[in-house]
């Protein structure tokens, strides 16, 4: 990368407010530094002037440290939060000549590791568009192992998290389920005709063991597991797979100490009945 401008600008306390012509060059690059820790009492914004040339890239190298309090960190529209604020940054601002905007990417260092990167469309010009669009983290809600973005707030209708509180604008994401660290996981599917042992098809397996079915009666099937201390914490789940409308119940047990899942198929009935697993879908989860 050519570098055809550069300069470096000390943040005051009391903030500034500087405008970058993009009409001359097509790569610029900006070091921004502070004198020491600094808590502002002015807003900082940059934005750029002038319609860029194709693919103009501008470069912010921000090695400065701010305490935000009630002001802005601004630049070409991406407002940075009060974690960027006090880490190092590259900032980098790329002319999308399709969509005609300014995006900015932010990539915050933590002893030279990639942390994120956030993008932003600095031509929408709605008040607070980009404040908060993506907060400082996500985190996990380590009840129900799910993980957010840090600081939204939830819609009562529908469950999603929005960036922006209210989420009338900037981007929204679902609560995604997440499981603990070190749970194992067993998926797959089984079909299974007259006494014979159902025939499973593995899609996933890190249970550390080769997972098969077997016939032990009339609509009774055991699939095996792992041993385990304690079988509270193994979850089988299962579906839809079975023939004319039957049901089938699925429990854990450990005969022997050996722990197993029991797969029981019936008729509309109520009878136990073989040769109704068609290709049964099978999750088994053994949590931590």
């Amino acid at each position: 990368m050519n570098i055809i401008n550069f300069q470096a600008w000390n943040i005051p306390a009391a903030g500034f407010t500087q405008t970058i012509d993009v009409t001359d060059t097509t790569v610029q690059e900006y070091l921004l530094t502070s004198t020491g820790a600094v808590t502002l009492e002015g807003s900082v914004t940059i934005t750029p002037t002038g319609t860029p040339v194709v693919s103009s890239e501008i470069l912010f190298k921000y090695e400065a440290k701010l305490t935000l309090g009630s002001n802005n960190l601004t630049i070409f529209g991406r407002v940075l939060n009060q974690q960027e604020a006090l880490s190092k940054c590259v900032i980098t601002c790329r002319w999308d000549d399709v969509g005609s905007v300014w995006v900015v990417d932010v990539e915050m260092s933590d002893n030279g590791q990639y942390v994120g990167k956030v993008m932003g469309d600095s031509l929408d010009g709605s008040p607070d568009y980009l404040t908060n669009k993506v907060l400082d983290s996500l985190i996990e809600d380590p009840t129900s192992h799910k993980i957010k973005l840090d600081g939204d707030v939830a819609s009562p209708s529908n469950g999603y998290h929005y960036g922006k509180e209210g989420g009338a604008k900037g981007w929204f994401a679902n609560y995604v389920p997440l499981l603990p660290v070190g749970t194992l996981i067993y998926l797959g599917s089984f079909a299974q005709t007259g006494t014979n042992d159902p025939v499973p098809t593995t899609l996933v397996n890190t249970l550390g063991v080769t997972v098969a079915g077997t016939y032990v009666g009339v609509g009774i099937y055991t699939v095996n597991i792992p041993v385990v201390p304690d079988l509270t914490k193994v979850i089988p789940l299962t579906g839809n797979g079975f023939n004319d409308s039957n049901f089938m119940k699925v429990n854990v047990v450990a005969p022997g100490g050996i722990p197993k899942i029991v797969i029981n198929t019936y008729d509309k009935s109520g009878t136990l009945t073989d040769g109704l697993l068609d290709n049964m879908p099978l999750l088994i989860l053994i949590l931590p």
